[in-house]
């Protein structure tokens, strides 16, 4: 049986496949975590010492930290690239990947 997630990120044992529990978090940086973490599963009981980072921005906030700039998505810079090279006519006109974004994040 397996332990509840409550809506959080559920690490999985890289072992046995169990769900883990994240017994310490040390931030390093505004970006970079180093998480510490036991295996749920009494029988196997490993223990392992991992990183959490935020790579890429996807949506700016509306509270920035200088500390924690990150560069924007792959992804989205492809869509930006696109949207400033497009005839100006077509300027205030979404393209489908982005119609496709924003109703992703909504």
């Amino acid at each position: 049986m397996t332990a509840p997630n409550h809506g959080g990120y559920r690490c999985l044992c890289p072992a046995c496949g169990e769900p883990m529990f994240i017994r310490k978090s040390e931030k390093q940086t505004p970006t970079f975590q180093t998480m510490y973490g036991r295996c749920n599963n009494l029988v196997c009981g490993a223990s392992y010492v991992g990183s959490l980072t935020w790579d890429y921005t996807l949506s700016p906030s509306g509270l920035p930290n200088p500390q924690a700039t990150l560069p924007l998505s792959p992804a989205k810079e492809r869509l930006q690239a696109m949207r400033d090279l497009a005839p100006s006519a077509n300027k205030d006109q979404l393209t489908f990947l982005e119609q496709l974004d924003q109703e992703a994040t909504a």
